[in-house]
């Protein structure tokens, strides 16, 4: 398994007026067999994360996205784009 970036660098864009910042990795999958990842999180994490979990098929790839939200601001069920 590798990843598409060494550096995640979340920054906020002008027009966005929500308080929360996103980066998105490609899981790239060179081998021959199936690959399941399962991120963990703390319980009060500042981060998000969609998928969660998934299976990345042999010579395949998945694409996560991770959502930053700074401590104190509260991220609502329809700020975040389902994966």
């Amino acid at each position: 398994m590798r990843l598409d970036k060494q550096d995640v660098v979340f920054q906020y864009e002008s027009h966005n007026i929500k308080m929360y910042a996103t980066e998105t990795l490609t899981l790239f999958n060179d081998g021959n067999a199936e690959v399941k990842f399962d991120i963990k999180l703390p319980l009060r994490s500042v981060f998000k994360v969609k998928p969660i979990e998934d299976v990345v098929q042999p010579n395949s790839s998945a694409t996560v996205t991770f959502y930053y939200t700074p401590l104190g601001k509260k991220m609502g069920k329809n700020d975040v784009a389902t994966a």
